[in-house]
């Protein structure tokens, strides 16, 4: 996981990416300003963005 912070120390933003066994992207996860941009690869691709506050998980 990757973290952006802003001069006074807090995070602004993060970035998480997860790789298989042959270094192609299985999940990322995006987080700025209040929101949030999921992605992932299982049986093609499917991508969610929502408000990072919003304590739902995605749908399937």
């Amino acid at each position: 996981m990757s973290k952006t912070y802003s001069p006074d120390g807090s995070t602004i933003g993060t970035v998480d990416l997860t790789l298989d066994s042959r270094s192609r992207p299985l999940r990322l996860e995006l987080r700025t300003g209040g929101w949030q941009v999921r992605g992932g690869a299982v049986d093609g691709v499917a991508r969610v963005r929502s408000d990072a506050a919003d304590p739902t998980p995605p749908a399937k």
